[in-house]
């Protein structure tokens, strides 16, 4: 796949390269995959219209680290959403991830590193989507509630997703074991809290709360709310 970048002034090389790893992140989480990148060409224009081999100088940048396997059988039943389920609304959803406040960056960060293959399940995969929750309702809600009240309360905003509805039946539950977990397994304490989870259940609950930090980007970054309804489906968003 390729992507023209163009811009009616000059841009500093930061600049072309953040736009450039913003729409990396982007289809990223449209795939539920990881996206690379192999090299990118830089155009100077002299300020005319002419041939742009002939009047224009170009320079080739190639990226040189660690690239994440990418599975080319990906069947478009796997996406989080293509162009098809969004083409109407994806100028204003774009316009608005290249511009994402400073505020959704390092969470935007946690949920497409959340996404990246990995062999093996690990606690850290839950404190991470556990602390991008939190730092999400510092800077975008009002209040400074436990984490349990946070579930509540994203639950409640969201309960119109299907999936959303579906995976939350037993709210308060939920929401008390992942509070108890963050707790157990950030602090290390001797003895576990009463409702911490270990193993395939800590798994089955990471991918419940990393499903409402999916719904919190979606939502910041222009998704309304019956497209994201029709973007989460069961059988989507795991590790």
């Amino acid at each position: 796949m390729y992507i023209n970048i163009s811009s009616s002034v000059p841009k500093t090389f930061k600049d072309i390269q953040e736009n450039i790893f913003l729409f990396r992140n982007f289809f990223a989480l449209a795939t539920l995959s990881p996206t690379n990148i192999d090299f990118f060409n830089l155009y100077s224009s002299n300020g005319d219209d002419r041939d742009v081999n002939e009047q224009n100088s170009k320079y080739e940048v190639f990226l040189h680290y660690d690239l994440y396997p990418v599975d080319i059988k990906n069947k478009s039943r796997n996406l989080l959403f293509d162009y098809s389920l969004s083409k109407g609304a994806l100028p204003y959803i774009l316009k608005k991830w290249l511009h994402v406040k400073d505020d959704l960056r390092p969470i935007l960060a946690y949920l497409v590193e959340s996404i990246q293959p990995t062999s093996t399940f690990r606690i850290n995969n839950f404190l991470n989507i556990v602390q991008a929750l939190e730092g999400y309702h510092r800077r975008f809600c009002k209040g400074n509630e436990h984490l349990d009240k946070i579930i509540e309360k994203l639950v409640k905003k969201f309960v119109q997703v299907t999936l959303v509805e579906a995976e939350f039946e037993n709210c308060k539950e939920i929401a008390k074991s992942a509070y108890d977990s963050r707790n157990y397994y950030t602090h290390l304490r001797k003895t576990e809290y009463a409702a911490t989870k270990t193993g395939q259940e800590l798994y089955d609950l990471t991918i419940k709360i990393r499903l409402l930090l999916v719904c919190c980007v979606l939502s910041e970054v222009g998704f309304e709310d019956n497209l994201i309804n029709k973007m989460l489906v069961p059988g989507k968003l795991q590790f």
